[in-house]
C-alpha cells in the first residue's frame, strides 16, 4: 500500500468526540457527513441511542449512489457484517450495537434486518464476513460451532429470508458458511453471494493460519472482484480488515500486525487484478490507535522484542527492559503487587502471539487515537486525495471520481484537463473504477464510455 503515489491526511474526529468510533467515521467516508459517536448512517441531528427522529436523520451512502446508477456493489470484512463499518453501507441506526432485534430500541429496525429488508442491502451483490448468529433465532444451533446459538428473539431466520428474497427476484444467488463451500463458488454462475464464516467475527489471521478453516481476507477480496467485475456495469466494493482494530483493542500488537499484513496482501491482489487506467485505489484507516514504536532500537532489532539502545536518556528509570512496541492505554498494564512497579519482562517471551504490550494507563480495552490518518491512492482522480482534509471529503471525492450521487453530472461534460490516468480517445472516454481501502478496500468501477472531466 505504501507504493501508491498520492498521499493525504484525513481528520477523523466525530461531531461530539475528539477521538472517534468506527460507526461515525464510516458514516463520514461513506456518506459524506460527520456524525455523532456510535451512530450509523445518520447525520449529527440524531443523538446516540435515540430511535425517534431516525427517519429524518438518515443519510444515504455511496453504496446507494452507486446502485442508483446501475453499478454492482459489495462489501467484504473480517468482522461480523453488521459491525460498525460495514453496517453503514446499508443501514441506519441510533446505535451501532443495534445489530439484532434483542439489542434494537423501540420501533427502529435492527441492523441485520436492514441488510435483508432495505433496498441497498438486498441489492448488494457480494456480502462476505462473519456474524451469522445475528441473523438466526436463539433456538437454532450454529452449523459449525455446536455450542453457539442464534441471537434473535423474534424467531426469524434472516439467512433463509435472504435466500427467499433472491429467489423471488429470479436471481442466481448463493449462501455459504464455510471455506469448502466458498471455494466451490463459481463466479460465472453466481451473481449474488452472501457468506458468513463465523458466528461472530472471523478469526485473527495468526489463528486462522493454524486451522485454515476460513478463507483469508485476500481470498474474499479475490472472489468479490471476480463477481462484481464480470460485466460492464461498473462496481463499488468495500473491503475492511477490521480485525486489525480488534487486536489493537486487546493490546495485542502481533495479531494486529499480522492482520495488517494479510490486509496488505488483499490490497496487492486488487492492484494486480485491476487496471490503473480505470481503477482508483484508495487506502486509508477509519481512525488511529494509541499504538506506538519507540526507544531508539537498532535497525534489524526484533520488532516484538526489547529496545536494544542503552543510553541514560532512553533507559527505563526502573532499570527493567521495555519493548519497542507499546500502547498509551489498554489491558497490557500489569502491576507487581509486591514491589508496586510494572512487570519485569526479562524472562517473558514478548514475541508470543498471546503477549500484550505494556501500557501507561490500565484500561479494559485499548482506545482509538485522535490523530489524522493517511490516505493513499492511485488511478483516475487520485490526485484529489492529496493534502489535509476532513474525513467526509473522501465520500464526496469518491462520488466525483465515479460519477455518482450529486457529482454525476460532470461526467456528461467535455473534460478541460487530462485525467491522471491519461485516457485515450475522443472526450477522454474511459471506464474509471475506484477501489478505496480503510482498514478496508473500496472499489468503484464505472461503465464504459463515461465522460471524465478533470478538475
Amino acid at each position: 500500500m505504501d507504493k501508491l503515489p498520492y498521499t493525504g491526511l484525513a481528520k477523523t474526529y466525530n461531531t461530539d468526540r475528539q477521538v472517534p468510533d468506527s460507526a461515525a467515521t464510516a458514516t463520514a467516508f461513506l456518506s459524506g457527513v460527520k456524525a455523532n459517536y456510535g451512530t450509523v448512517g445518520v447525520d449529527q441531528t440524531l443523538p446516540r441511542f435515540q430511535c425517534e427522529g431516525l427517519e429524518q436523520a438518515k443519510v444515504p451512502s455511496i453504496f446507494k449512489w452507486s446502485q442508483d446508477e446501475g453499478k454492482n456493489t459489495g462489501l467484504v470484512t473480517s468482522t461480523r457484517i453488521t459491525h460498525a463499518t460495514p453496517s453503514v453501507a446499508y443501514a441506519h441506526a441510533g446505535d451501532r450495537y443495534w445489530e439484532n432485534d434483542k439489542a434494537a430500541t423501540g420501533s427502529c429496525p435492527d441492523i441485520a434486518r436492514q441488510l435483508i429488508e432495505n433496498e441497498v442491502g438486498k441489492n448488494l451483490k457480494v456480502v462476505l464476513g462473519g456474524g451469522r448468529s445475528y441473523f438466526t433465532p436463539k433456538t437454532l444451533v450454529d452449523p459449525e460451532v455446536n455450542t453457539t446459538f442464534g441471537r434473535r428473539s423474534d424467531g426469524r431466520n434472516l439467512i433463509e429470508e435472504w435466500k427467499q428474497v433472491q429467489q423471488n427476484m429470479s436471481r442466481r444467488a448463493e449462501y455459504v458458511w464455510n471455506k469448502e463451500q466458498f471455494e466451490a463458488v463459481n463466479p460465472q454462475n453466481v451473481d449474488y453471494l452472501l457468506g458468513m464464516f463465523a458466528p461472530v467475527h472471523l478469526d485473527f489471521e495468526l489463528d486462522r493460519e493454524e486451522t485454515m478453516s476460513q478463507p483469508s481476507l485476500k481470498d474474499l477480496t479475490a472472489k468479490a472482484l471476480d463477481i462484481l467485475k464480470k460485466d460492464n456495469k461498473g462496481y463499488f466494493l468495500m473491503v475492511e480488515g477490521g480485525r486489525i482494530d480488534h487486536a489493537h483493542h486487546d493490546g495485542n500488537a502481533k495479531r494486529s500486525l499480522a492482520d495488517g499484513a494479510i490486509f496488505d496482501e488483499a490490497i496487492g491482489y486488487a492492484i494486480d487484478n485491476t487496471d490503473q487506467s480505470d481503477t482508483l485505489i484508495i487506502v486509508t484507516a477509519d481512525h488511529s490507535h494509541t499504538f506506538t514504536i519507540g526507544g531508539y532500537p537498532s535497525r534489524g532489532n526484533d520488532l516484538f522484542g526489547f529496545n536494544d539502545y542503552y543510553h541514560p536518556d532512553s533507559n527505563a528509570t526502573d532499570n527493567m527492559p521495555y519493548t519497542t512496541l507499546a500502547y498509551a492505554n489498554g489491558p497490557g498494564y500489569v502491576l507487581n503487587q509486591t514491589t508496586g512497579m510494572r512487570q519485569d519482562l526479562t524472562n517473558v517471551d514478548t514475541s508470543n502471539k498471546e503477549f500484550l504490550q505494556q501500557t501507561a494507563v490500565p484500561t479494559n480495552s485499548e482506545s482509538h487515537g485522535g490523530e489524522d490518518v493517511a490516505v493513499m491512492a492511485h488511478g483516475p482522480m487520485s490526485h484529489l486525495f492529496t493534502g489535509v482534509y476532513e474525513q467526509n471529503y473522501i465520500a464526496h471525492t469518491m462520488a466525483y471520481a465515479s460519477c455518482v450521487g450529486a457529482n454525476k453530472e460532470h461526467c456528461n461534460s467535455v473534460p478541460t484537463t487530462e485525467a491522471p490516468c491519461k485516457p485515450t480517445g475522443a472526450g477522454h472516454s474511459i471506464k474509471p473504477s475506484l477501489m478505496t481501502v480503510l482498514s478496508c478496500i473500496l472499489s468503484i468501477s464505472l461503465s464504459q464510455g463515461t465522460k471524465f472531466k478533470g478538475i
